[in-house]
């Protein structure tokens, strides 16, 4: 049975900082909805050209640095989703998340 995977981010403080801040331009430009739930964050932003690949290079870049995370994108008629999911010990992260950080 594989050990779960630590509760960390790899970004240092400065560059955790000017991560956060792509997320909550992207929030104020696209986020149309998200959900809380223990474990799970739903994030759904409108879809259109410029959103998808911001949205996209974003989940790809906290895959590399919370591995913890389980980042799923989707699509749901005219919104795209993300799904995010962590153990219990990352609700605060997908606090921040579902505040859009």
């Amino acid at each position: 049975m594989p050990r779960p995977l630590p509760i960390a981010c790899t970004l240092s403080p400065a560059d955790a900082a000017q991560r956060a801040g792509e997320w909550r331009r992207l929030a104020a430009a696209a986020l149309v909805e998200r959900e809380r739930s223990p474990g799970r964050a739903l994030l759904r932003f409108r879809d259109g050209d410029e959103v998808e690949p911001a949205l996209r290079r974003l989940v790809e870049a906290e895959r590399e640095c919370c591995a913890f995370l389980d980042l799923r994108l989707g699509r749901d008629r005219d919104t795209l989703t993300l799904e995010i999911s962590g153990p219990p010990q990352a609700d605060p992260i997908l606090d921040s998340f579902a505040g859009a950080r």
